[in-house]
């Protein structure tokens, strides 16, 4: 199987000379036009309408600047011709032209250039990754555009719009995980963010709830089924049909979901409600973390997520070292992700007396309340919160603004 050398330039009589003439067909160039006959260092250079026809023989070598590599790249996509190396990783990357021809003329043999090819592009993109964090300062980072900040700012309202539903609790949700990153780093949304999370203490939770029960629509879903604690099942697709003009909690095993038909669809996140407990001055973090362990392995076990969450509460109501008075031990409730504040390898308490009194910090063009030292919360969370995550730019919740960003 012989080479199509994209590129009938500079880069391509280089690849031509690297490669040997016995090994390329011919040069493929944009700027021959359909039929027209052209020649460069003795080959055939061919348009790219040409290519289209004849590339599924060949393999196709893009042997261009480094100004131009993007550009034909992304043409050769959008034209599906997939399988293309770059010369210029070759060059760099293989020991011999012959042994990689060689390899080209079997399709295990093609199978396994790729591999490496792709696997050595991989390595690149993330020395490229690492360079540029290197350089970067992650505070200074600009705010994301087009349809991620709309469902920002979407968000915001709707966050916005539900603390002045619930102002009569006089009640306290903090900022915390992403959200608590966002105003310690960039005193907003980190840029790839796209949902909301509140930390909430036990008490402030129970008035919460009482609210909610009175006023909104309380229930767990079940895969695609909702049960109202009210007795009623609806399907999750038709949730918002059903209550339209209802904030809509959704008790989890993990954590509590608000959403609300007015923001938005089922796939939109809501606001993810994250409860914490104070723990007796005298209960020892390692027994703590057994009886973590204890319960988790009997909520492993369990498949309904309703019956779950009553065996959740049932274990936190048992628990006597559960306080809703403030001690000096703060941690995760046992029905908010686990019962683990981010981190699993913890062997310690976070200090209450580091996170309360809450403050308030400037977050977009409002204010919330957050821990009074938020390094102390955040520490417990990420191993790394001023560094770069390893999903960067990929947000968790995609379907609820699709694929195209711009």
């Amino acid at each position: 199987m012989k080479l199509i050398l994209f590129g009938a330039g500079y880069w391509g009589n280089r690849a031509l000379s690297y490669f040997g003439e016995d090994n390329v067909y011919c040069f493929c160039d944009n700027m021959v036009k359909a039929e027209e006959q052209k020649e460069s260092a003795g080959k055939k250079v061919i348009s790219f309408q040409t290519l289209l026809k004849i590339w599924r023989d060949y393999i196709v070598v893009v042997s261009v600047g480094s100004d131009y590599m993007a550009e034909i790249c992304t043409q050769l996509d959008e034209a599906g011709i997939e399988d293309y190396f770059d010369y210029t990783v070759l060059a760099e990357t293989i020991i011999c032209a012959d042994e990689f021809i060689e390899k080209l003329q079997t399709e295990e043999g093609r199978v396994r250039v790729f591999k490496e090819y792709y696997r050595e592009l991989a390595n690149r993109s993330k020395s490229q990754f690492e360079y540029l964090k290197h350089l970067v300062d992650i505070t200074t980072l600009k705010a994301e555009t087009g349809a991620l900040r709309s469902e920002q700012l979407g968000i915001l309202e709707f966050v916005s719009e539900f603390l002045d539903f619930i102002a009569e609790l006089d009640i306290k949700p903090f900022l915390t995980f992403g959200n608590l990153i966002g105003a310690y780093r960039h005193k907003g949304f980190v840029p790839w963010d796209d949902d909301w999370d509140f930390g909430i203490i036990r008490s402030d939770y129970n008035k919460l709830m009482e609210f909610a029960k009175l006023h909104c629509e309380v229930g767990t879903r079940c895969d695609y089924t909702w049960y109202s604690n009210s007795g009623e099942c609806v399907s999750w697709y038709d949730i918002f049909q059903v209550y339209p003009d209802k904030y809509i909690f959704d008790i989890r095993s993990a954590m509590v979901y608000v959403y609300k038909s007015t923001y938005g669809s089922i796939y939109k996140p809501g606001i993810d409600f994250w409860i914490f407990d104070f723990y007796s001055d005298s209960y020892d973090i390692a027994d703590h973390m057994e009886w973590l362990k204890k319960v988790n392995n009997k909520v492993d076990s369990i498949e309904n997520e309703i019956e779950k969450v009553n065996y959740l509460k049932s274990e936190r109501e048992k628990n006597s070292k559960i306080s809703l008075e403030m001690t000096n031990n703060l941690f995760p409730g046992i029905d908010d992700n686990a019962g683990y504040p981010g981190l699993k390898n913890v062997n310690r308490w976070m200090p209450a007396k580091e996170i309360y009194p809450l403050r308030k910090a400037p977050y977009e063009n409002m204010e919330f309340w957050v821990p009074k030292n938020m390094q102390a919360m955040l520490e417990f969370q990420y191993p790394d919160y001023m560094g770069f995550p390893y999903d960067l730019g990929f947000p968790k919740h995609e379907r609820a603004w699709g694929n195209q960003r711009r």
